[in-house]
This record gives C-alpha cells, sequence and structure tokens, in this order.
C-alpha cells in the first residue's frame, strides 16, 4: 500500500512542468478569492461610510416631545450610539422656499452623528443659549453679513406635535460659520446650530420636540425593534420616524421604506459577485487538474495492469491533491492578503481623508484595514472552496482511470469501430490551420468546454465586478439625475397649501440665457382630500370632477389629498427615462398619465397600469406606476398624478411654475447664472434657489475616489483571472506535445503549427467572449435592478470590449509564449515527451 502512495510524491518530481501549473493555479485561485472576499467586505463598508457622509451616522430618528420618552429610548438595551438634538424653531422668511431650521445638539452629535452635516469653516460652535452657528448661505438670504460677533434678530415660529403654530423672535450672536456640505447643500432644509438652553428659553414645554437618533443593533429584527418603540413611544403623527435611506440601503437591512428594489439590500450583488467568483477559480483548478490527470492516464493503466485496486488509483490521484492543496493554498491566501495590502497602500494616500468622515490619512488607514480574524477568515474560506474545487476536478478521472480496461489506459485510445460506409470527402478549403484549428476543438469536447467555461467565468467576473460599483453610490437615491447644477423653487416652505409659483416670463429669462443647456421645470396643483371640487376654496384652480377613489391612508378609513403635477417636454426627456417611445408620445400627446404611488398610502385598484382614469372630462391611461419626480424638499403625502404641462393647465387652469432645474451649458459663466437666480429670487415671494453642484462635486469626487480604490482591486483580480487564463492555455498545449511532435514528424513546419494553435487559443477566447459579455450584460441587468438604478438595461460597451480584448490578448500570448518553448525540442524529445 506505502508503495502505491509514494507513487504520488514520484510523480510530483518527475513531472515538474505540470506540478508548477497546477500548483501555479491553486495558489492564483486562492489568492483570488481571498483578495475579493476582502475587497467586497471593504467596498461595503466604504459605501456605507459615504452613506452616512451623505446623511449622518444613524439608522434611524425620532421624535418625541418629552424627556421621559428621550430616556426610555436611552434605557433601551436594543439601541446604540444615541444622540439628541433639540429642534428650536424655523426661522420665517418669504424670501426663501427652504426651511431654516435651527437646532441644539449634544456632543455625541456634533462629534459623530451629524460630523460630516456640522464642519465648521470659521469660528467656533455656539456654546450658550444666545450664540449660533450658521452656514454662509443662510446668511445671505437673511440679509446678515458673515462676520463673527454680528448680533442676529430672528423672527422664528414652531409647530408642536397637534399642529398648533407658536410664533416668537429670538436674539443671537454668530460664533461660527457652517461648511455648506451635506444636508446642509440640498434639499429644502438648511439647519444651524444653537447653544445649550435656547429651547428653553425661547418656547413653552408643550412645543418642546426632540429628534433622538441611533443605532439598532439587531439589524436582522430591524423593524420588529422600531415597531415595538413607536408603538410604547405612542408615535402617530407624520414625520414622527425618520429612515435613514441611503445607510440603511447600504447596509442590506429591510425596513418598510426601503428605497432599494430589492430586498436583499447590497446582498443580492455580493452573492452574485461572490458566486461568479467561486466559478471562475473553480473553473480554473478543474480544467488544469483534468488535463494533468488525463496526460497520466498510461501510468494509471500500467499500475492497474500489475495489479493496483481502484480504490489504490483513488489514493495516488487524492494524495497528489493533498499535496497540491497543502503547498499551494497557504500561499495563495497570503498573496492576496499582500495584494490587497499593497492596493489599499498604494491608493490611500489618493483619497480625501473627508469621504470617510476622518481627518487624516493614518485614520482612512485604520479604517481600510481589516482585522487579523477577518483576514484568517477570507483565507479559510478561499483554501476551502478551492480544496473543494480541486478534489471534484480529480475524482470524475480517477474513476475512469480506476475502472477503464488497463489496455484502453495504456493505449489513451478507447475502442472505436471503424466505419467507412458512404464516406464522404471533407473540403478542407484555402485555409488548412483554420480547418484544423477548429478539428482541434472537436476532438475533445469535453477540455474544449471547460476551457471555455473557465474564459467565460473570468469575462463575466470582469463585466460583474464594474457593474457591481457604480449602482452602489449612494449619492444616486439623494440626488435625482433630473437635478440640475441648480434649483429653483417657488412655493411656501411648509407644503404644498398654496397657489404660489413664478410666471412664464420669469422661466424664459433663465431658457434664453445662454449659460443655461436646458430647464426642464415642474408645475403643482395640490388640492385638499374633502375641497377638490369646492371652486369657493380653491384659491382660482379648477375644481375637480374624478371617476375614482382616491387611495386611502394606510390604517386610515380616509381618503388622502390629491396632487396634479405637469413637467415639460424636456422633463420628460431627461427623467421618463423608463417608459417607452409609444408610451411618451401617449403622454407628450395629453392621452396618458403618470401614478406616482407614497408611502403610508394604500393601493388603489383604480390605479393601476392600463386602467383608464377621467379627470374632470377628460380619459387618461395610467401608463406608468413608480416615482418619477422628488420635489426640492418633498411636499405632502397625497394622491399624486403626473400629466404634461398642457394637460396640466387645462385641468387645473394654473400656469404657475414651481420648480425648475438648471442644467449648465460647458464653459457657463456661474456668476452670472447666480447673478440672474437672485434677481429673480428678490422680485418672487417664496422663492429660493439651491446649488447642486457643489454636492455634486463632493459627491462625485467622495465617490470616484471609492472607485479609483475599486479599479485598483479589480486590476489585480483581474491580472489573476488572466494568469489563471494564461496557466489553462499553457497548460492545454503543453500535455500536447507528442500530438506536436507528430505533426512535425510527419512534415508540417513550426509556422503552420503556430498559426493552427493562435487560431486555436482565438476561438476559445472569442467563443468564450461572446458568451462571457452575453452573461455579463445580463448580470449588469441584475445588479442595476437590484440596486434601483432608472435604467437597468444600459449595455456595459466598454467593460465588455476590455474584457474580450484582454482576454484574446492573453490566449494569443500564452500560445506564442508555450509554442516558442515547445519548438526548442526536437522531434524525438517531442514525440517521447519526457519532462
Amino acid at each position: 500500500m506505502r508503495h502505491y502512495l509514494n507513487l504520488s510524491t514520484k510523480q510530483l518530481k518527475t513531472q515538474k512542468m505540470s506540478t508548477i501549473f497546477i500548483i501555479l493555479a491553486i495558489v492564483m485561485s486562492t489568492a483570488l478569492l481571498t483578495a475579493i472576499g476582502q475587497s467586497i467586505g471593504l467596498f461595503q463598508g466604504l459605501f456605507q461610510n459615504q452613506a452616512k457622509w451623505l446623511n449622518g451616522n444613524r439608522h434611524i430618528t425620532l421624535t418625541v416631545s418629552t424627556e421621559d420618552e428621550v430616556a426610555q429610548i436611552f434605557n433601551n438595551n436594543e439601541l446604540t450610539e444615541i444622540g439628541v438634538s433639540k429642534h428650536l424653531g424655523v426661522i420665517d422668511t418669504t424670501k426663501t422656499t427652504m426651511i431654516l431650521g435651527l437646532y441644539e445638539y449634544d456632543e455625541f452629535s456634533v462629534n459623530s452623528i451629524e460630523k460630516a452635516n456640522l464642519l465648521l469653516e470659521d469660528g467656533r460652535y455656539p456654546v450658550t443659549a444666545n450664540e449660533i452657528a450658521l452656514p454662509s448661505k443662510t446668511l445671505k438670504i437673511l440679509g446678515y453679513p458673515e462676520t463673527l460677533g454680528t448680533s442676529l434678530n430672528l423672527p422664528m415660529y414652531n409647530v408642536d406635535i397637534n399642529g398648533m403654530t407658536y410664533e416668537f423672535e429670538a436674539e443671537f450672536v454668530l460664533t461660527g460659520l457652517l461648511k455648506e456640505i451635506g444636508q446642509n447643500s440640498t434639499g429644502n432644509s438648511m439647519n444651524g446650530m444653537v447653544g445649550d438652553g435656547a429651547m428653553e428659553m425661547y418656547l413653552p414645554p408643550e412645543n418642546y420636540m426632540y429628534l433622538v437618533n441611533f443605532k439598532v443593533q439587531d439589524l436582522d429584527n430591524f423593524q420588529p425593534i422600531i415597531n415595538q418603540i413607536i408603538d410604547e413611544l405612542n408615535i402617530t403623527r407624520l414625520g414622527g420616524v425618520q429612515y435613514n435611506h441611503g445607510y440603511l440601503d447600504s447596509l442590506g437591512v429591510d425596513y418598510v421604506e426601503s428605497m432599494s428594489s430589492s430586498s436583499f439590500g447590497v446582498s443580492l450583488p455580493i452573492v452574485i459577485v461572490g458566486a461568479l467568483i467561486l466559478l471562475s477559480a473553480g473553473f480554473v483548478v478543474y480544467n488544469i487538474f483534468k488535463i494533468s490527470i488525463l496526460k497520466e492516464m498510461k501510468d494509471y493503466g500500467v499500475l492497474r495492469a500489475i495489479g493496483a485496486e481502484p480504490s489504490q488509483i483513488y489514493k495516488i490521484v487524492l494524495g497528489k491533491v493533498v499535496i497540491f492543496i497543502l503547498i499551494a493554498t497557504p500561499i495563495g491566501g497570503i498573496i492576496g492578503v499582500f495584494m490587497s495590502e499593497g492596493v489599499i497602500s498604494a491608493m490611500v494616500s489618493m483619497l480625501n481623508p473627508s469621504i470617510f468622515m476622518v481627518d487624516t490619512t493614518d485614520e482612512v488607514k485604520a479604517l481600510l484595514s481589516s482585522s487579523g480574524e477577518i483576514y484568517i477568515g477570507f483565507i479559510l474560506v478561499a483554501i476551502l472552496i478551492t480544496s473543494l474545487f480541486s478534489i471534484l476536478s480529480v475524482i470524475p478521472t480517477a474513476r475512469y482511470a480506476s475502472k477503464v480496461s488497463p489496455k484502453v489506459a495504456m493505449s489513451g485510445v478507447k475502442d472505436v469501430k471503424i466505419t467507412r460506409k458512404n464516406r464522404k470527402v471533407k473540403d478542407v478549403g484555402a485555409h488548412f490551420e483554420n480547418y484544423f484549428a477548429k478539428l482541434n476543438l472537436m476532438r475533445n469536447r469535453g477540455k474544449t468546454i471547460v476551457t471555455i467555461l473557465s474564459m467565460f467565468l473570468a469575462i463575466t467576473l470582469f463585466i460583474g465586478l464594474n457593474s457591481f460599483i457604480e449602482p452602489m453610490n449612494p449619492a444616486n437615491d439623494m440626488l435625482g439625475s433630473e437635478k440640475g447644477d441648480y434649483s429653483l423653487t417657488s412655493r411656501p416652505s411648509d407644503d404644498l397649501n398654496y397657489n404660489n409659483g413664478l410666471p412664464q416670463s420669469e422661466i424664459d429669462r433663465i431658457i434664453q440665457d445662454p449659460n443655461v443647456a436646458d430647464a426642464p421645470y415642474i408645475k403643482h396643483a395640490y388640492y385638499n382630500r374633502f375641497l377638490y371640487n369646492d371652486p369657493e376654496n380653491l384659491e382660482g384652480l379648477k375644481p375637480l370632477e374624478l371617476d375614482f377613489e382616491l387611495p386611502k391612508y394606510e390604517d386610515s378609513e380616509i381618503n388622502a389629498d390629491i396632487t396634479i403635477f405637469g413637467i415639460s417636454d424636456s422633463f420628460v426627456e431627461l427623467g421618463l427615462t423608463d417608459m417607452s417611445k409609444e408610451d411618451k408620445v401617449k403622454f407628450l400627446n395629453g392621452e396618458g398619465c403618470i401614478y406616482q404611488p407614497k408611502g403610508f398610502l394604500v393601493d388603489s385598484p383604480d390605479l393601476e397600469v392600463g386602467k383608464s382614469i377621467t379627470i374632470n372630462g377628460t380619459t387618461l391611461e395610467i401608463l406608468h406606476k413608480g416615482p418619477v419626480l422628488m420635489l426640492t424638499g418633498g411636499g405632502v403625502v397625497s394622491t399624486e398624478i403626473v400629466v404634461n404641462e398642457r394637460l396640466f393647465e387645462q385641468l387645473t387652469g394654473d400656469t404657475l411654475i414651481n420648480e425648475v432645474y438648471i442644467h449648465l451649458a460647458e464653459g457657463a459663466d456661474v456668476a452670472s447664472v447666480e447673478s440672474l437666480l437672485n434677481d429673480i429670487q428678490d422680485n418672487n415671494s417664496y422663492t429660493s434657489w439651491l446649488s447642486f453642484a457643489q454636492y455634486k462635486i463632493d459627491a462625485e469626487q467622495s465617490f470616484k475616489q471609492i472607485k479609483y480604490l475599486a479599479i485598483g482591486f479589480i486590476a489585480v483580480i483581474t491580472f489573476i483571472s488572466g494568469l489563471n487564463i494564461f496557466n489553462t492555455m499553457y497548460t492545454n498545449i503543453y500535455s500536447r506535445i507528442k500530438e506536436i511532435g507528430v505533426q512535425r514528424a510527419l512534415g508540417m513546419d513550426r509556422l503552420t503549427i503556430r498559426r493552427i494553435f493562435i487560431l486555436e487559443g482565438l476561438y476559445y477566447g472569442g467563443i468564450a467572449s461572446l458568451f462571457g459579455g452575453t452573461c455579463g450584460y445580463l448580470i449588469t441587468i441584475i445588479l442595476n435592478m437590484s440596486n434601483g438604478v432608472r435604467n437597468p438595461y444600459v449595455v456595459p460597451v466598454v467593460q465588455i470590449a476590455i474584457a474580450v480584448a484582454f482576454t484574446l490578448i492573453i490566449c494569443y500570448l500564452s500560445t506564442v509564449i508555450s509554442l516558442r518553448q515547445i519548438s526548442r525540442l526536437s522531434i524525438v524529445q517531442s514525440i517521447e515527451n519526457v519532462e
């Protein structure tokens, strides 16, 4: 028995090239799994940190009105990282549609939860009740200079939990200027900070409002825990529960207001990409082992002829596999870790620490570096998977070697009955090399399929990895693509319950400005659910006659209000990318509408795609159901029907424009555009503008740096995949040395042999590219849909082209290099095929 087991080590020593190929395959596959496993965990952490940067380091915010309720939250053992901000009120101004809110923040909120949104540009944070820190833009809106020490006299109001408004005046001294980033520069909320005791100084106890921010420790039971807290605190009012959508979606948490189109969150993309990695690495190992074992079939035939039992053949083969695994997998795991560390060290100097909510490069390194325990976990998983595929790859061949007759095994040729009945002479054609290359593919279909599969999976993996990164940008959800470089809004700051807006003449000034490339806009008319057909209470709007029932609020028999939106033609082109051309034509012709469902509303059977509704005698087909627009600052929860602007005027009688998204022309004079917007703001009450330009720059720069890091990891993984393809092709050719020697003995010259094998390699790569590109595209669609990308069907042309070119180049190089070495052998050496 020992004699047969010793053959495993002897074969490794005598067949040096095969041993090297197999060890390289296992090392690279283990390194690939280790590196990508660490990378996926790392990037998930990066996306989560970017989500914190965009909207605060919290899972959820609950609004309560007493200190006892705050204490009840603090005493809940299922919650962690709790911070409190006290809502003083809103600065009352008719010059803006924004809510200029003032808050007291506790120390934990300033240093952790709201850190990215409360960065100081100048001065210091307020300490006492009469001190304040504001963003520069707020001071401009209020008409005060950006000078520290300035006294501010602010008219304010506060709305209590019963909806009652309390008006007051507050006096402050400006101690700090806040940077305009994160939530201080988007939406309709621009927050300032006041010192401790301001709420108690200016508000009666019945108007106290505490915003408690926290995280939930058990994310698997996130929603049940939140529901229990809501029930215990009896939070029923709208806005009492605010989920941090971007952060929760990046964590893959299942919650009631999830903005992700998949309940898996980011886990579905990770599962898909992880499966591709496992298959890609596994097939490489499988292919090389299969080629190696087939090459040794004659040896196993000799062993069978001298009396070896099938179980002994198994032990010899498995003994070799175990030796390979013991040598190669630890090396591969260590290489994978060092490559990951190398990429981090090389890329970290390029990253801006602020995108991770830290201040120094050292803190970034600490954030990106995983613990030794996690490294060990990745290595163990990689070793386990590679070992499993290695063992599975040799079992079928070992089984065949142990059962086939010694005669067949020693000859390497199966018993085949040759018939020449009706034999046809095949036309080789003008290109003998091309014919022979195709013939080689057909001779051993199993080897051909496995070789193509290993390349196919490498191509699919590359495309999938690139598609895995882009949709996960948290800024995609927080800043819709239809919002341009600026938004100009004209409506009251509290809700839509007011007929206000800009005349067309003001919009024409914007559209005709040479610095503006486009200016899509929105009109809207809000109707109270009880008064939508009462002309005396509609402030100039036409009453509505509806033939459908308005949806009801959840857990209520109360019907929702209704808001009708009218959008410009350019908004249709920019914002309605999911609609078919036919539906767009119907929409623009006033034959159809869009139903935009909102949270807290029960689905209505009358408002489904394909059904028809009638508004004021006009019958409209519901062409689309889903979100297509989101106002800057949001609005009331109502039944939202979207039509084109011409039909909007016909239905409502309203001609005013409420929100404009301004897209700058290339090389635009930003100062000139902002001067125009300031002029429009000064001439129209309840009007203000927001600049998304700097926010977009910050968000894009944040994600771009994360993407650079991702590209570094993808490059490493692609390099490993390339080495595996090279190894597969090299092994495939090297196993056919005897065949090449026979061809040369029959008179085939080296150039012809080279052309045959190059064409064969290109066929491998071409077939793999065709199927890999197609499968990669399908996976891209799945990943895009799981991440809520607006148009998930965009073809990743660049990624497919790079993957195809890379594969074909590797196939060519591996063929040329391996043939160059084989060509140095004499014909006799090639036929004897002694390593």
